[in-house]
């Protein structure tokens, strides 16, 4: 194992981006715009050449064995290292991947699976100290790194991004209402509180997606955004993801999910703009969405949570994003220890702010109704560092590149306040600028 220390400067940067994405297996967690909390950093984290990327049905159960793998002497060796070391370093190597919505419907065919990696090859990158570390484990992965930081690596080119089509939506407003007046159906005959109900819009490209995340997230930057590749080194198959809300961190014991539910769109005339941040602060229907999941995300952390110790420090937070105002909510616990904290991130996986709740039977209704399955969208981007750090996000405001088509999805939560034509406008309103960011490439 080799530790190597590079100039921060926009320059070495970029050249980082693009010469680790030309390896295997890259993925770029970008969490370089945390929005509050003295745990989040402002990191970036460039993955490459896994020793082991998932191949198998059974998700939970591969990763726990991959993690008993790290007890082996020669991967404690790197981890002791890393720790001896480094001590400033956040990651320490270890699990990051991709999870679609139903990764865990395992009798549900599903064109998405699991793309998930081990790591001992990445960059870190850290704005707030101004430091950049590589850490390498093999010739080729060294050889790489020290070609970007001499300047000598010459990329290959990838294709610009544009979309061949214009965006295509899978439903019309009518197709919505009929959804959105049999979930107030379900609601009434007391089956569910709450049911996120999402549409998806559709457009062909040409290009390659990475070219696409770089220019896109410049504008649409958000706290857990991330450019996974999905498919083989030479495709285009990639999820794009801006998003703002994490889905669960566990760190030291301590366990935190922060849910969002309460959504304005952000306006161009400031006075106007200070009157949709006023109006959501206001609304008893946008907190009673919010109480509604945070409840819901009480119960799935007590599972996996020492008796007593769950708890909301922050209900209702206003947060302002690039394209809308968020009510953010923020439940935490201590872990059992007789838990795995990839046994807790399973278990209350999905994230109940992109289901609804009762949970399981929001599942039903969002299978039954929605016209087309949510495959990566709302599920998760996740790593699980050596160090024991456990982080992820909900994969909304995403993009899904697959066979030179591209698929963007929208939604929010319905209750029996909710007004048909303005959820339909809200779940528009949250992907607005990723159709017309791509559109203007």
């Amino acid at each position: 194992m080799q530790i190597i220390t590079l100039d921060y400067t926009e320059d070495m940067l970029d050249r980082l981006r693009q010469g680790c994405e030309q390896a295997s297996g890259f993925i770029w967690l970008d969490s370089a715009s945390p929005w509050t909390g003295a745990a989040d950093h402002p990191n970036e984290l460039l993955l490459f050449n896994p020793d082991w990327q998932f191949k198998d049905d059974a998700v939970l159960p591969a990763l726990l064995k991959r993690c008993d793998a790290w007890l082996e002497v020669k991967q404690q060796l790197y981890t002791a290292a890393l720790k001896k070391h480094l001590p400033a370093l956040r990651f320490h190597g270890g699990l990051a991947g991709a999870l679609p919505y139903p990764a865990l419907d395992r009798l549900k065919a599903s064109p998405c699976a699991a793309a998930v990696g081990d790591y001992r090859n990445f960059v870190e990158i850290q704005h707030d100290t101004r430091r950049i570390f590589a850490v390498v484990v093999d010739q080729a992965s060294h050889d790489l790194i020290e070609r970007i930081a001499g300047n000598d690596l010459a990329l290959d080119p990838r294709a610009p991004f544009s979309l061949t089509s214009e965006w295509q939506w899978t439903w019309g407003a009518g197709d919505y209402k009929t959804a959105f007046d049999r979930v107030q159906s379900y609601l009434a005959a007391g089956d569910c509180y709450q049911v996120n109900l999402t549409q998806q819009c559709r457009a062909s490209f040409t290009g390659h997606p990475f070219e696409a995340y770089r220019v896109i997230r410049e504008k649409a930057r958000a706290p857990f955004s991330a450019y996974v590749r999905l498919g083989s080194d030479h495709d285009s198959d990639a999820l794009l993801c801006f998003s703002p809300e994490r889905f669960l961190r566990i760190e030291q014991g301590k366990m935190l999910t922060s849910p969002i539910k309460g959504t304005r769109a952000r306006l161009a005339d400031e006075a106007l703009d200070r009157q949709q941040r006023e109006s959501l602060a206001d609304s008893e229907k946008d907190r009673a969405e919010n109480l509604m999941i945070v409840d819901l995300l009480r119960n799935d952390l007590s599972r996996f949570a020492k008796k007593g110790s769950v708890s909301v420090p922050e209900l209702f937070a206003l947060h302002s994003f690039s394209n809308v105002h968020h009510l953010i909510s923020h439940v935490t616990a201590d872990i059992d220890p007789d838990f795995h904290p990839l046994e807790a991130l399973f278990g209350c996986f999905p994230g109940g702010s992109i289901t609804g709740a009762p949970k399981q039977r929001a599942r039903e209704i969002i299978d039954e109704l929605e016209a087309v399955p949510r495959d990566y969208y709302c599920g998760t981007i996740f790593s699980y560092s050596r160090s024991g750090l456990l982080d992820s996000n909900i994969a909304i405001r995403s993009v899904h590149c697959a066979d030179n088509s591209a698929s963007i999805s929208g939604g929010g939560g319905i209750t029996t306040g909710s007004i048909c034509e303005s959820e339909y406008d809200e779940s528009v309103d949250k992907i607005r600028h990723l159709m017309e960011g791509l559109s203007r490439l």
